[in-house]
């Protein structure tokens, strides 16, 4: 989308050597949510990120995948000890 923000990362957390924190704390951004490839890796660093601690952090399981169905269940479940998961 045009005159959208993007940001390219290169490690599974997409905080990480990114400039994602300063663009959300910059917009007063209080809450994410995360979807993408790779429950068990990408998703997981970025949840707990020690960048996304201030943050309202929401993991949509739908919209989420891993290698199979039950790794993707198992890192849901993990995370849901420390991140609302829907």
């Amino acid at each position: 989308m045009q005159g959208c923000p993007v940001i390219e990362k290169h490690q599974a957390d997409s905080f990480l050597a990114t400039r994602l924190g300063e663009m959300l704390a910059a917009h007063d951004v209080t809450a994410i949510r995360l979807v993408g490839m790779m429950t068990q890796h990408c998703i997981t660093h970025t949840a707990l990120s020690p960048e996304a601690a201030g943050l309202e952090v929401t993991i949509v399981g739908a919209g989420c995948a891993a290698p199979t169905a039950t790794l993707s269940a198992i890192a849901l479940a993990g995370l849901s000890g420390r991140c609302k998961v829907v």
